[in-house]
């Protein structure tokens, strides 16, 4: 590897290592909800494990429709701190602020009185609707700092001081496993919530979370350089590009959860009203194996939009194609080394959260699928992101939608239920709408189009 190579290689490494660690300690906050609820009776740990996975993706589609402020946030930061200019550095991140809090205030109460609505549309069965939807209000009350939470992380990465997320983020996670113990289990003379706790300690921590990162935007070497707080860079034609550029990445996560709740919805179909859920259960716990792999995809990825945004903003866009690429290679070999446990030990993944043999015999095929396409999963979403710190998101949405519903979501149902093919067949589906995502992004990425964006 020659020394120019190397020194992009150590770049992406220095910045994306404490992004990774937040994103991934961030992430754990809803794997230890179901870790931990997997410790309960069997006849709750099951059906409330179904209930936590599908309750994750209707607060991502609420709340990761508005985090995707973040996008445009740390497009503009980035862009704008390469250019040094400050106080349009300052500018963008208070009318994301404002934005964020009206928005989330408004949607996250429509979702909470829809919520049992929500869970119904995907799951009729009885265990998934008793313990689904309570844990659902009780985490969408957390969306609000979930969404503040992505634009202050993007205000910091923007400026490259992605460290700032990774300690709001193990705070938050150390924080959540001690509430969890208290409130699941009724330590230390707290009610014995169950399922119920796990949620409001999730929703508790996340707030904390949000808290620390706070705290460092009022250290003088923020501070006394970015005036966020200065309700005079409230302006409309600024919290209207902050809007436009989110909008698109935005809808995004939207097409991209709804696509795998109806992913879900096609699962759930393969279990009876009654009775233990394993199909869906497997389907949850095989969404957050991949969803924690996602996080170290995401964090080079964040990165990756960081010095894409930076280097465009001072004109050099060679070096915004290799952070792009060489950003992508190493996420693809991280990811690559945690399939491999993906294929030779689906059990052990799968007891880690739940101990039902049962499970391990349903899910281990479809774990080892997704162990195959780990490293392209990596690929798609780090050149999603760069295309997103080049501000051309509408592209990543548009691909989005046509491969989810043109693809994942027709050809999973007619395997399941015409072929019937089973939760096996469902997942290779989603191997072969990964292996389509990375292609198409890497085709455009090359292409370099998106060299010509101004935002």
């Amino acid at each position: 590897m020659s020394e120019a190579k190397k020194s992009y290689s150590k770049t992406v490494l220095k910045l994306a290592t404490p992004v990774m660690i937040a994103m991934l300690a961030q992430m754990f906050v809803n794997q230890v909800d179901s870790i931990m609820v997997g410790q309960l009776p069997i006849e709750i740990a099951t059906p409330g494990q179904a209930g936590i996975g599908v309750s994750l993706k209707f607060l991502w589609v609420i709340g990761g429709f508005l985090s995707a402020l973040g996008v445009g946030t740390l497009a503009l930061v980035a862009r704008r701190y390469g250019e040094e200019d400050f106080e349009g550095v300052s500018k963008t991140v208070t009318n994301s602020i404002v934005i964020s809090i009206v928005a989330s205030l408004i949607l996250s109460s429509i979702a909470i009185y829809f919520s049992h609505n929500l869970i119904a549309l995907i799951s009729s069965n009885k265990g998934v609707l008793e313990y689904g939807v309570p844990y659902l209000q009780i985490r969408f009350t957390g969306v609000l700092s979930m969404v503040l939470t992505a634009v202050y992380k993007s205000y910091f990465d923007g400026l490259k001081k992605t460290h700032v997320h990774m300690v709001a983020s193990i705070v938050m996670n150390i924080g959540n496993i001690f509430v969890n113990w208290l409130l699941i289990f009724g330590n230390w003379g707290f009610p014995k919530m169950g399922v119920n706790g796990a949620a409001l300690a999730s929703a508790i921590c996340t707030y904390i979370g949000l808290g620390v990162m706070i705290l460092y935007s009022f250290k003088p070497e923020f501070y006394k350089h970015f005036k966020i707080y200065n309700v005079k860079n409230i302006s409309k034609k600024l919290g209207f590009s902050v809007t436009k550029l989110s909008i698109p990445a935005g809808l995004t996560t939207v097409v991209l959860v709804t696509g795998f709740l109806l992913f879900d919805k096609i699962v759930a179909a393969l279990d009876p009203d009654t009775g233990v859920p394993y199909n869906f259960t497997v389907n949850q716990l095989i969404t957050n194996v991949v969803l924690l792999l996602a996080m170290i995809g995401l964090s080079f990825g964040t990165v990756t939009a960081t010095l894409v945004g930076n280097s465009m903003g001072e004109k050099n866009f060679t070096d915004a194609s290799k952070y792009g690429w060489v950003s992508s290679k190493i996420g693809a070999l991280f990811m690559g080394i945690v399939g491999l446990v993906m294929i030779f030990s689906p059990s052990f993944l799968i007891s880690l959260y739940n101990p039902d043999t049962e499970l391990v015999a349903v899910g281990a095929n479809s774990f080892r699928v997704m162990g195959l396409v780990t490293p392209l999963i990596a690929v798609g979403m780090i050149i999603s992101q760069a295309n997103f710190g080049a501000g051309n998101t509408k592209f990543v949405m548009i691909v989005e939608l046509v491969l989810h519903f043109g693809f994942l979501v027709p050809v999973s149902y007619l395997v399941t239920s015409f072929f019937k093919f089973g939760i096996t067949g469902a997942w290779s589906t989603a191997a072969v709408y990964i292996i389509l995502l990375s292609s198409t992004m890497m085709f455009t990425f090359c292409r370099g189009k998106w060299k010509n964006i101004q935002i």
